[in-house]
């Protein structure tokens, strides 16, 4: 009599837990790998320092600025510093030092784009002191004037002023900081008129 073998047809058994823990290790230090190789951003915190001046600190460096060129340049070596840069060095000593001053810290001013004459700042605006002709004059002005993309020139004497390094500093053109003139007010802004008196009318 012949006994036939049966084989059983059952799927393997499953893996051990201990084989899952392992595969589960795996991709939690898979997962960990990448999130250290591609951290998540975090948001930038805001610069405070802002490397471009404000128009209030141009205005605090010029008045600096002007304050030391005063005090250690003379009328006479400003007008010598003006005429090395072909600027007109002629006119009181207040013009002179206030032409002097805009050209060394802003640049030299370009010719006026109307009828090629000079500019000068005159209160809040820049305006044009040449004339069309014998009859008219120039009546150009603005608040943002054309200036020269060139180096200043200085005589020799500024090497040894106390204040050589303040005015080299400003020497190159792309060192400069643009010059932002405010609108002048209304003559009447901020007033309250009021008139007072009889009419020549009387009214019913």
């Amino acid at each position: 009599m012949k006994v036939h073998e049966r084989r059983s047809h059952n799927h393997p058994p499953a893996a051990p837990p201990a084989d899952e823990d392992k595969i589960i290790k795996t991709r939690k230090q898979k997962a960990e790998k990448q999130e250290h190789e591609h951290p998540t951003k975090k948001p930038k915190p805001e610069d405070t320092h802002n490397s471009n001046p404000t128009v209030n600190d141009v205005i605090t460096e010029f008045e600096k600025f002007c304050k030391a060129t005063s005090q250690h340049l003379s009328i006479q070596q400003m007008r010598e510093i003006l005429e090395a840069n072909n600027v007109q060095s002629s006119g009181s000593d207040d013009t002179v030092v206030c032409r002097c001053q805009d050209m060394m810290f802003y640049g030299a001013l370009s010719e006026c784009p109307v009828c090629g004459g000079m500019l000068e700042c005159v209160g809040q605006n820049y305006s044009c002191k040449g004339s069309y002709s014998e009859w008219s004059t120039c009546t150009y002005s603005t608040r943002d004037p054309p200036r020269l993309d060139e180096p200043i020139k200085f005589p020799d004497f500024v090497q040894e002023s106390a204040i050589s390094d303040l005015l080299m500093k400003h020497q190159d053109p792309k060192g400069r900081p643009e010059r932002e003139l405010k609108a002048t007010d209304k003559p009447f802004s901020g007033m309250l008129i009021s008139l007072s008196g009889r009419l020549t009318h009387t009214h019913v």
